[in-house]
């Protein structure tokens, strides 16, 4: 059980079970055994800032070989920590103009690092699905 008022540990530490880790969002270092904070992406984190054992789901972000990546569907643009949504057209992308993956029963296809719409279908600006061309047009 968690002690709130726990006076026998050294700050940066909450009493468990008869010993002192390191608080939520903190990890011991192991060379000199002192809590040092966990890198902005982490919420929990272990042996470094940078080595994540728990993502902030908050961010859009999962884990995968201890790093907080974006999750499938949303991308990091360079500067806002929270991974931004892939475009409407991408089903998956790595930035704003580059899909990784298409919907393929949205009557689209990836071209270069774009998800186009397939002969006879024509993308309206804001839905996922490409509509019909009129049958007078190719």
């Amino acid at each position: 059980m968690i002690s709130t008022n726990c006076t026998s540990c050294p700050v940066l530490r909450t009493l468990v079970n008869n010993t002192c880790p390191c608080i939520s969002n903190y990890y011991e270092d192991p060379t000199n055994g002192s809590c040092l904070q966990c890198g902005l992406l982490c919420q929990l984190c272990t042996n470094s800032a940078a080595q994540c054992t728990l993502c902030y789901t908050n961010m859009n972000r999962q884990l995968s070989n201890q790093q907080c990546i974006c999750s499938y569907g949303f991308y990091y643009d360079g500067t806002n920590p929270i991974c931004q949504t892939c475009p409407y057209y991408c089903q998956n992308c790595s930035a704003l103009t580059t899909c990784l993956s298409c919907v393929s029963t949205a009557h689209r296809f990836l071209n270069s690092t774009m998800c186009s719409c397939m002969a006879g279908y024509y993308d309206n600006g804001i839905s996922l699905n490409c509509l019909t061309c009129s049958p007078v047009c190719q």
